[in-house]
């Protein structure tokens, strides 16, 4: 559990909304918590924050036919991707097994994991309920394995500084010039602060796995420098030195292989939470004949 202990301590400062869940309405019944993910306007740097919410009936598919609702407070927004119901449950020993549908399985990552904060600090109000298992379609998520989560895995202080192990996609280009490939890789992180994780996974490109160092290319051998790597308004920026552009742009490579690294790189950051764009400047200037930013390529996967 020490992901989810340094998730909450690093990134997650939890905050509660006085704003009621339908505050227009007369206060009865009973007062629940609803959890969001927080707008990045936010000027505490919470990534979850709770809506105060009155209910008449507190049971597991009332709680969650709330949380997969829209927020009432416009600071907060749905956690779990709109569309996502859930296909069955089951309440034992305080375990409650969560199967929910295939637009759940859609996240990874950091938004995963804000995902599944919310269900949990929103159905764990209930004392029957001590733990959760989360399923799609039946299976688990690759970057869940046997894994259950509780309240109590969620550190409020920020005692800790253990490092964050988060899951993600990578995109790594073919050598036959093809397209690219994905590969799901697991990566350890001091901070989930969006740079962090860009840092992370341009690492990680320099990494092909062993098995499949036959069909896919490592262009990055981390001989360059990015001097810079900065997240604004979902644009990535990063700021190469000469020799990081000359792994990309090497003599003997085609125009095919030249774009294909350039989308590696594009495809892999924009499956971070809060990239959509990617940006490349050569000390802090535009690069001649690169586009201002490039989005996520469909065709060449």
């Amino acid at each position: 559990m020490r992901r989810i202990s340094a998730l909450l301590a690093l990134l997650l400062l939890l905050g509660s909304l006085a704003a009621g869940c339908g505050s227009t309405q007369p206060e009865t019944g009973t007062t629940v918590q609803i959890y969001y993910a927080a707008s990045s306007d936010i000027q505490s740097g919470a990534a979850i924050l709770s809506e105060h919410c009155q209910m008449t009936e507190v049971s597991i598919p009332a709680l969650l036919e709330r949380l997969f609702q829209q927020p009432m407070d416009a600071d907060l927004a749905q956690a779990v991707p709109k569309g996502t119901t859930v296909r069955s449950w089951d309440l034992s020993n305080g375990l409650l097994q969560l199967d929910l549908s295939e637009e759940f399985g859609q996240l990874s990552g950091v938004a995963l994991i804000r995902a599944e904060y919310c269900i949990v600090l929103t159905v764990t109000q209930l004392d029957a309920v001590k733990r959760v298992a989360i399923t799609v379609n039946g299976k688990r998520l690759p970057e869940n394995g046997t894994r259950t989560l509780g309240a109590d895995d969620v550190v409020f202080k920020g005692e800790t500084a253990d490092p964050v192990t988060v899951g993600t996609k990578l995109y790594y280009p073919k050598l036959d010039g093809s397209g690219l490939e994905s590969q799901f890789r697991q990566m350890e992180l001091a901070s989930l602060a969006p740079e962090d994780q860009a840092n992370a996974i341009l690492r990680e490109l320099a990494l092909v796995p062993e098995e499949h160092a036959d069909t896919l290319e490592c262009f990055l051998s981390g001989a360059g420098t990015i001097d810079t790597v900065s997240v604004d308004i979902g644009v990535c920026t990063l700021d190469l030195d000469r020799s990081a552009l000359e792994e990309i742009c090497t003599p003997d490579a085609s125009e095919q292989q030249i774009r294909l690294r350039i989308y590696a790189i594009v495809d892999s950051l924009c499956e971070l939470d809060g990239i959509d764009e990617v940006s490349f400047l050569l000390d802090g200037e535009p690069i001649e004949g690169w586009q201002s930013v490039y989005s996520v390529q469909y065709e060449f996967k």
